[in-house]
Order: C-alpha cells, then sequence, then structure tokens
C-alpha cells in the first residue's frame, strides 16, 4: 500500500510517498475503506490531502481524527464516509507516517 500527501487532485506533495508493508496497518485502512457509507448526491470536494494506493484501487483521503472521507480516484462525484471508529483509527496511522 502506498500513500502520497497531495498539492491537489493532479499533483502530489514532492517527496511524500510512504510504503506500507505492514498487514495489520493495511488491514486497518482495508477495513475502514470497505465498511464505509457512501454519502448521497454528488460531491464536489475541496483538494484531497492524501491519495492511497490499496491493491488494485485508489483513492483519495480527506481524513481528521474525528471524522474520514474517501472517493475512488475514478469515481469522482461519489464519496463515502468512514465511521468515527475507523477515521480516528485511519488518522492515528497516518499521523505515525507523517
Amino acid at each position: 500500500m502506498t500513500i502520497y500527501k497531495m498539492v491537489s487532485f493532479q499533483e502530489t506533495k514532492q517527496d511524500s510517498l510512504k510504503v506500507i508493508t505492514d498487514t495489520t496497518e493495511i488491514s486497518i485502512i482495508e477495513t475502514a475503506f470497505k465498511g464505509a457509507s457512501k454519502n448521497p448526491g454528488i460531491a464536489d470536494m475541496a483538494d484531497p490531502e492524501y491519495k492511497v494506493e490499496l491493491g488494485n484501487d485508489t483513492y483519495f483521503l480527506w481524513i481528521r481524527e474525528d471524522a474520514g472521507t474517501i472517493e475512488k480516484i475514478n469515481e469522482t462525484s461519489t464519496t463515502y464516509s468512514l465511521s468515527m471508529k475507523s477515521a480516528k483509527e485511519v488518522y492515528r496511522l497516518i499521523m505515525s507516517y507523517y
């Protein structure tokens, strides 16, 4: 799994690539993303904070300690909300790398 800090939807922040190989950490992200709830309507989001490459899927991620939103990179009109518990776990994991 790889994570990048983002400048915009098209641009990653220079030297921000983090490669995560720990299976427990990957599982935290996978579980959080798979359990995310689809948000109604069409999304018009601010520039993403992170890009997460997870297996064959790539996501944009907006994360705080108490909330998180993901968007598949090829489905940019639909967003998904992480549960509060998942957001906290993902936030702590991401912050441990940045």
